[in-house]
């Protein structure tokens, strides 16, 4: 059995560390669709589309994701994905309408669409006891599937959504800037 070095473990940490947080806007966006509909002044149908199109692009956009990590690298398609996914949420606590809120959700899901084929890549080349590391690497994202929603509602419960998405940046950015220190 082999142990992983540094180099894997900050690789696991990185990779894990944004799957989670690739799973917790997804989540987030639901949670805020009641708060987004009296806020605008809108529909539960209207809003339906435009998460729909966001999700839409976060899925169909992992082959194009895909081409890419291939020609430009996993580690800085995951470092866009969250500088993008950031930019997007602040771009959602800043909206003024609801079709500023469509381009910032449809951002997010291109930007969130490059995330797993840049991520499985990484990890598959780049660590030797791959099963392992795509193990910690599911946690992470099972971890920002069952806290995301939890820490979204709390903040919710005590700050206006403007200010959530706003603050929903800052581990994206850590976690990036983190990413440009991993070798």
């Amino acid at each position: 059995m082999v142990a992983m070095d540094t180099h894997e473990r900050r690789i696991i940490a990185f990779t894990a560390s944004a799957h989670g947080l690739v799973h917790t806007y997804e989540l987030t966006i639901p949670i805020l669709l009641s708060v987004w509909i009296a806020e605008f002044s809108t529909t539960a149908a209207t809003l339906g589309l435009v998460v729909t199109v966001g999700y839409g692009l976060f899925g169909v956009g992992a082959l194009p994701g895909g081409i890419l990590v291939d020609r430009f690298g996993s580690k800085p398609l995951i470092i866009a994905c969250l500088f993008g996914m950031a930019g997007s949420f602040l771009l959602a606590s800043l909206a003024p309408s609801v079709s500023t809120l469509a381009l910032a959700i449809a951002l997010w899901g291109l930007a969130a669409s490059v995330y797993h084929p840049a991520a499985l890549a990484l990890l598959s080349t780049a660590i030797e006891r791959r099963g392992m590391a795509l193990g910690y690497h599911g946690i992470g994202g099972n971890i920002g599937i069952a806290m995301g929603p939890f820490i979204v509602v709390s903040l919710l419960l005590v700050f206006d959504w403007r200010l959530v998405a706003a603050l929903l940046a800052v581990p994206a950015v850590a976690v990036a800037l983190y990413g440009t220190m991993v070798n």
